[in-house]
């Protein structure tokens, strides 16, 4: 089996993340021949190692929620959602260990797991560039 489709298979959330990542990368014009991806990401296996995933809890819709986050220099990915961080449980973090460790937290503080990429679909923005999802106002 391939190894890309392997980890897909392992990581869905992370894997559907990568998506929104790739669509921030040619809103930036980082992708292709068009310049080089600033956090060196090209490829689902370079996305998943990255060292920058959080573990967080959120405030959504005044509800507490476990959450993953990926604070890269030039992309927040919470932050580009308007999701509002109340604490990172865990930092730099790759996107196995996030995984572990979010399952483990939600054992223990049965709290429900906020699913980032349904809110992204959710809300689908024509354009990542203004870094923002949803509409004000």
């Amino acid at each position: 089996m391939d190894q890309e489709l392997i980890l897909k298979n392992n990581y869905p959330t992370q894997y559907n993340l990568f998506g929104i990542y790739v669509d921030w990368q040619i809103d930036n014009n980082y992708i292709g021949f068009l310049g080089p991806d600033p956090h060196g990401i090209d490829d689902f296996s370079k996305f998943l190692d990255k060292n920058r995933w959080q573990v967080v809890t959120i405030d959504f819709e005044g509800q507490q929620m476990l959450s993953f986050n990926l604070n890269l220099p030039k992309f927040k990915l919470l932050e580009i959602l308007d999701i509002k961080i109340v604490k990172v449980n865990r930092n730099k973090l790759t996107g196995q260990e996030a995984l572990r460790i979010l399952e483990g937290r939600e054992k223990k503080f049965k709290l429900p797991v906020f699913d980032i990429f349904q809110c992204y679909m959710a809300n689908v923005p024509a354009d990542l560039s203004n870094h923002k999802v949803f509409e004000s106002g």
